[in-house]
């Protein structure tokens, strides 16, 4: 098939009519007077504080991808927890072959992406040790329910006991999207979500004082989802 010139002709004004009128009733963001010069010859060095690292994406015992692949990315952090097991949960809400099959891999994969030539900072979700990933029963009894903070406070005894006795480092983010209910179901702007924060903040400084402890880390901004609260440290 062949188009006709004069066709052709038309369409093209109408879209440049369009992108014309677009562009000259569209209110101008830029500052008026403002500039900016980047000399692209310039050289001032690596750049430094950023941020480059994924969640997941590494194999189970922490052998894939091979350096190959994955030492070009420069990486410098990871957050993970062994979700594919069902971890305390699954495990009746006690130490069991759930929760160590997670602390395994987390320390597998540690091993390998804390270490040289990687150093990357090895985030712990701790949530997903718990067996909060999503696919949890509808009974799930989650930390602090009507109050009790007992099985909770056990479950941090036991799996940061563990992960800081592996002799790596590692930094906790305690329990990763609450805003979102198949993670967390009590309400993140709720006086249980705070205390089982809290809780669990206490019992890991009191086992690894030196430990980072990153988040609370939500899944939207307060504007996208303004019945969550603004996140902060309750301690």
């Amino acid at each position: 098939m062949t188009a006709r010139p004069g066709l052709a002709a038309l369409v093209t004004g109408i879209v440049l009519t369009l992108v014309l009128a677009l562009l000259t009733t569209a209110p101008s963001r830029a500052a008026s007077g403002t500039s900016l010069s980047v000399d692209l010859a310039s050289t001032r060095g690596p750049s430094t504080g950023v941020g480059e690292g994924f969640l997941y994406g590494i194999s189970q015992d922490g052998t894939r991808p091979v350096d190959q692949f994955l030492q070009p990315l420069g990486i410098n952090a990871f957050r993970g927890g062994g979700w594919f097991s069902g971890g305390w949960i699954k495990d009746g809400y006690q130490y069991g072959s759930a929760t160590r099959a997670d602390l395994d891999s987390i320390t597998a994969q540690a091993r390998r992406l804390t270490r040289p030539p990687y150093h990357a900072q090895y985030q712990v979700l701790v949530s997903d040790i718990y067996g909060a990933n999503g696919g949890q029963p509808s009974n799930t009894r989650y930390p602090c329910d009507n109050g009790d903070c007992a099985n909770w406070i056990s479950f941090i005894d036991a799996t940061v006991g563990a992960l800081q006795g592996s002799g790596l480092t590692f930094s906790y983010d305690i329990w990763n999207e609450p805003d979102i209910s198949v993670f967390w179901t009590r309400g993140v702007n709720s006086a249980q979500y705070f205390q089982m924060w809290d809780t669990a903040y206490r019992e890991i400084r009191r086992i690894a004082p030196g430990a980072q402890i990153v988040g609370p880390s939500l899944a939207f901004t307060p504007q996208r989802n303004p019945g969550s609260g603004r996140p902060g440290s309750p301690t």
